[in-house]
């Protein structure tokens, strides 16, 4: 409902006029409007001292008042009482809506410093608890941008807000340098210091003396942060963003020369031929790439007139790429107590850097070798953790495979009674290797022996106990089974 303060809805409240005291040194020429809608407020909370009036007519009251004065916070908490009076227990549920629909086109008309303000706290609370959230960050720069301005901006009448607080950035340059300062290796952190000086630039050309001074002062910013934490990848990454993706570039030799401090070992032959000169670390890699990135612009950076060489990693051999001519020796330089540039015949020879590579790779070889004896010694260790139990254990082994022995060897002598073998002849087990050794093919034969021999009954002498033992005739194919079997070891190897 429209407010009207002469409707009939408002006979009972009495207008309570504001008191500034007897005798006001400088009172506040109001609005006659507002003077008497804010009579009215003060008329209606006295009607209900103890709480809140809920009703239709208080919130029109409230929403005439904070159109006229938007920045009036106890309007809009007694209007936000109102709401949750009303909407108590599942009530007027539609009237909430209506609310949302009301402050969205309130906040299109209405921004206040205040309100964005707000914003801004609310990500930093955020990032208190979580310092890489990049949605907050994301967030917080799209405030900055959107309410600050950036640099080329040219907001439309549609966007109310847009632009018009560009003090909004002007704390944000020591805030990321607070941030850093609790996480050195929050990313996000650096990426928000960038944003706030040159990313606010959306199309970056050559830095005027005031941005370029500004990138110094950030190199060194940045310097200072990788002495605290070499190994950190974030300042780094912010100094190589201050060097290559602003116009005009600057070369990396600049700092080859404080680089250097990072490598553990100047000698990089020395680094080369021992592993443990970078062990643990020593070597700061971030460095060592920037040093290395720093010879390839050299190089791709010489002028036409100087030469470029390459080596062959074989035997040192030095290709003339382009600027100069390969020197041809015709005689031997090792005559002369000189060393041969390149030796046509020993190509696939070793040469100084196949050797180097070898032995790093011997290196590699026994790290790894260690590594293998030590988790072997781990697992050994782990095996016996209790002795008695695996004692126990290889105690029933044994006693297992002895039982399985003495039966072996008893059915072996009942085999060798059966056939009349003497002891000193050993048989051949199961698992023998050799096909017409095992054990199918051997019965197979042995039957066959039997079957074409013909058994002859022995007569017993008179006053002698009978024997039954037979003795059977033996064919040609039984003498070729006992030939076989009887042979040595070593000749059925």
């Amino acid at each position: 409902m429209e407010f009207d303060p002469s409707s009939d809805i408002w006979a009972d409240v009495t207008p309570v006029p504001q008191d500034d005291g007897p005798s006001p040194l400088c009172p506040i020429l109001y609005d006659p409007e507002y003077s008497q809608a804010m009579d009215l407020y003060r008329g209606l909370k006295q009607l209900h001292p103890s709480g809140v009036e809920a009703s239709e007519r208080a919130l029109s009251l409230t929403e005439l008042l904070v159109h006229l004065n938007p920045a009036n916070y106890s309007i809009w908490q007694y209007r936000a009482q109102v709401l949750v009076e009303l909407t108590a227990f599942g009530q007027n549920s539609d009237r909430l809506l209506k609310e949302l629909d009301f402050l969205d086109d309130f906040a299109k008309h209405n921004m206040k410093n205040y309100q964005i303000c707000r914003e801004l706290a609310f990500t930093k609370a955020n990032l208190q608890l979580d310092m890489k959230n990049y949605h907050t960050w994301a967030y917080r720069q799209w405030v900055l941008a959107y309410f600050g301005g950036t640099h080329g901006s040219n907001p439309k009448e549609s966007q109310p807000g847009a632009c018009q607080y560009p003090e909004l950035w002007d704390g944000e340059l020591d805030f990321a340098d607070e941030m850093i300062d609790k996480d050195i290796r929050n990313n996000s952190a650096y990426n928000h210091r960038w944003y706030c000086i040159f990313g606010r630039y959306s199309k970056l050309g050559e830095l005027d003396n005031a941005l370029e001074t500004m990138r110094e002062q950030e190199i060194q910013y940045a310097l200072d942060k990788i002495a605290q934490a070499p190994n950190n990848a974030s300042p780094w990454n912010y100094l190589r963003g201050l060097f290559t993706a602003i116009e005009p570039k600057k070369p990396f030799q600049t700092l080859d020369e404080l680089l250097y401090a990072y490598l553990s070992e100047a000698n990089h032959q020395q680094a080369a031929e021992s592993a443990e000169v970078d062990a643990n670390g020593r070597t700061v890699p971030y460095a060592l790439e920037w040093l290395l990135d720093s010879k390839l612009e050299q190089l791709e950076n010489l002028p036409d007139n100087h030469s470029r060489i390459l080596t062959c990693r074989h035997n040192t051999r030095y290709v003339i790429e382009s600027g100069a001519r390969e020197q041809l020796q015709d005689w031997n330089p090792e005559e002369v107590g000189g060393h041969p540039i390149y030796d046509p015949d020993a190509i696939n020879e070793d040469g100084a850097f196949s050797q180097l590579e070898k032995k790093k790779a011997k290196q590699i070889d026994g790290k790894q070798q260690q590594a293998r004896i030590e988790e072997l010694e781990d697992h050994a260790a782990e095996r016996w953790t209790d002795p008695y139990e695996r004692n126990a254990e290889l105690r029933k082994t044994f006693r297992a495979q002895k039982k399985l022995r003495l039966e072996r060897a008893g059915r072996d002598a009942s085999l060798r009674e059966r056939i009349g073998w003497s002891d000193d002849i050993a048989l051949v087990g199961e698992s023998s290797s050799d096909p017409q050794l095992s054990t199918p093919v051997l019965r197979q034969a042995f039957h066959d022996a039997r079957g074409a021999g013909q058994r002859k009954p022995v007569k017993p002498k008179s006053g002698l106990r009978r024997n039954t033992r037979r003795v059977p005739i033996m064919s040609d194919a039984a003498r070729k089974l006992a030939g076989r079997m009887l042979a040595p070891r070593d000749a059925k190897r």
